[in-house]
């Protein structure tokens, strides 16, 4: 969905400091955006990925109900993908 749901500021940083998004991140936005299925979102994904790094997860535990929009995020940044 194309709903801003973070201010501004928040989506300037995620682009400045965040990866970004491949070929799977845009074919599911446009699924979703087909479908009118909510997902996180890029700027989200983007810090959800960051916080991984950050912590030097090695681990994560994603518990969704989509199709693995957060879960594929979470995956780059542990280098699984």
């Amino acid at each position: 969905m194309t709903e801003q749901t973070c201010p501004a500021e928040v989506t300037q940083l995620a682009e400045l400091i965040g990866p970004e998004p491949d070929e799977v991140i845009q074919a599911m936005d446009e699924r979703a955006s087909a479908e009118g299925f909510p997902i996180v979102g890029q700027t989200v994904g983007v810090w959800l990925s960051t916080l991984a790094r950050l912590t030097d997860a090695r681990r994560v535990f994603e518990f969704g109900s989509g199709f693995g929009y957060s879960a594929y995020w979470f995956a780059r940044a542990l280098g699984l993908l």
